[in-house]
């Protein structure tokens, strides 16, 4: 499920992503100027991030809490997938009941889900240790160790990116006009002109690799005036 709505600080993640992950594609056929292409995304994503400089909200410090969040989101990932394929090597003769901790039996597609959601996962999860059925799981505590220690530091994770990025953002007529020419760079010229240069390639496949907002499961936007405040025009 792609990211429906790419807001001010996502501009320069997904283009820092492209701009990396592009570098494949360099050279690739002299269909797509990749190298010209990725520049010019990434100009784009700049001059969000310069507006968005000119705020008490910086880039700087929300790509370094973006990061930490990210590495801790991607070890519950890995947790939560490891306890799955745990369950799946006991003997049907050892007590336990799979759905309280997975409901319908399945992990669903941790890959996919954003920070705050694998946080919920892993809560939900943890949640499974309290049914009765699961009382004599073997191994039990260390696996709810494991468990506990990913979501603690996820939550933690998160909790100090908010705290030190903040949450309102002035819509000012410059910021919003810089968010639009990305959107544009980035979704009307530079996904289709990759598709086409992947398609010559063969590799179709491949083009979720290149944009990271279509891999990741988004939340709607909130409304304006619960997080963020509009300048006056």
């Amino acid at each position: 499920m792609a990211d429906e709505y790419i807001d001010y600080m996502e501009c320069a993640e997904y283009a820092d992503h492209l701009y990396t992950e592009g570098q494949k594609l360099v050279g690739a056929s002299p269909l797509v100027d990749v190298s010209g292409l990725l520049s010019y995304v990434k100009a784009a994503a700049d001059a969000v991030s310069a507006e968005l400089s000119k705020q008490t909200l910086t880039t700087s410090a929300a790509r370094g809490g973006r990061a930490d969040v990210e590495a801790q989101a991607e070890a519950g990932r890995k947790q939560v997938a490891r306890f799955f394929k745990y369950l799946g090597t006991l003997a049907d003769d050892v007590p336990h009941d799979k759905q309280a901790f997975f409901p319908g039996g399945k992990q669903g597609d941790v890959k996919k889900l954003k920070p705050a959601d694998v946080q919920k996962k892993l809560a939900k999860v943890l949640a499974g240790f309290d049914a009765d059925a699961n009382a004599n799981l073997p191994e039990a505590a260390e696996w709810k160790a494991r468990l506990v220690k990913a979501e603690t530091e996820l939550g933690a994770a998160i909790e100090q990116k908010t705290s030190t990025v903040g949450t309102k953002i002035i819509h000012t007529a410059e910021l919003v006009a810089a968010r639009q020419a990305f959107l544009k760079a980035y979704t009307n010229v530079a996904k289709p002109l990759v598709r086409g240069l992947l398609a010559k390639l063969g590799r179709e496949d491949e083009f979720s690799v290149y944009f990271k907002d279509t891999t990741v499961v988004e939340r709607k936007p909130r409304k304006k005036g619960a997080d963020e405040t509009v300048a006056p025009s």
